[in-house]
């Protein structure tokens, strides 16, 4: 594992960054560029991080067990 949680993994294929994205929950309305699939992966560790860091200086027992999904 990386710093951050984030799992190091080598991706080779386009079809294997799919997978990877779908596996992060990162969803596209119609199929993304490389640059596209690219950058979702480096807003999707930062908006962890930002999420997880939030949550640890306000937290509250009854966001447990909540998922959330943002659109940008």
């Amino acid at each position: 594992m990386e710093p951050g949680g984030a799992i190091a993994v080598r991706i080779v294929s386009y079809a294997g960054y799919r997978r990877a994205a779908k596996q992060q929950g990162i969803r596209f309305k119609k199929t993304p560029s490389w640059d596209k699939l690219v950058c979702a992966f480096s807003y999707v560790e930062a908006m962890r991080q930002l999420s997880l860091a939030y949550a640890q200086a306000y937290p509250h027992p009854q966001l447990e067990g909540i998922k959330f999904e943002l659109e940008i």
